[in-house]
C-alpha cells in the first residue's frame, strides 16, 4: 500500500491528507468544510497528473 500512495501525485496526497484531517477534526461536516474538500477534489481530477495516472496504469 505504501508503494501505491507514493507513486501518487504529490497533489493527490495533500488533499487526502487534508481530507483525513478536516473529517477526523469534525463530528458533524459544516458546509464550508464540505465546500473545502470538494474544491481539493476537482483540483486534483482536474490536473494533468492525474490523468496521466491512468494512462500509465
Amino acid at each position: 500500500m505504501d508503494r501505491t500512495i507514493a507513486s501518487r501525485s504529490p497533489q493527490a496526497n495533500s488533499a487526502l491528507k487534508a481530507q483525513a484531517q478536516m473529517l477526523s477534526d469534525a463530528a458533524v461536516m459544516n458546509p464550508a468544510v464540505f465546500e473545502h474538500l470538494q474544491s481539493l477534489r476537482k483540483n486534483v481530477y482536474m490536473d494533468s497528473n492525474y490523468r496521466e495516472g491512468f494512462q500509465l496504469s
